[in-house]
């Protein structure tokens, strides 16, 4: 019996510690209502909703670590994810290319970051 817990044990470990930092935050993130798009230099905002706020959670949860060693890449907004008035996550972007969850850098391969980044600077010039 105890052998048996045991074994259980690990593999419940072993399959919780099988999901990347950016999966398991997406799973968070899926709880969300809307995203506010902020640009940090000066404060202007857009919010997203429905189907672009559920691309870019799909962006999070598929973007690939990358080293950060060497990374040069220009500071972009920053996305604040909500659920009604509860605030989830904030994620830092850059260069339209990378969202940056505790530190570490996820390439976002699906285009949805420059997407966001055209619409925002289109709404929001300079």
């Amino acid at each position: 019996m105890r052998r048996s817990f045991i074994c259980a044990a690990a593999l419940l470990m072993a399959g919780l510690c099988g999901c990347s930092r950016n999966e398991t935050l997406a799973h968070r993130l899926n709880e969300a209502d809307r995203v506010l798009v902020l640009r940090p230099d000066n404060g202007v905002t857009m919010t997203l909703t429905g189907e672009q706020l559920r691309k870019l959670v799909q962006a999070v949860e598929s973007a690939k670590k990358i080293k950060t060693e060497g990374l040069c890449a220009s500071p972009g907004y920053t996305l604040v994810f909500y659920k009604s008035s509860v605030h989830l996550a904030t994620l830092p972007t850059a260069a339209d290319l990378v969202f940056f969850i505790n530190d570490a850098a996820y390439h976002d391969e699906s285009g949805t970051l420059r997407k966001v980044g055209e619409t925002f600077r289109m709404k929001h010039p300079y």
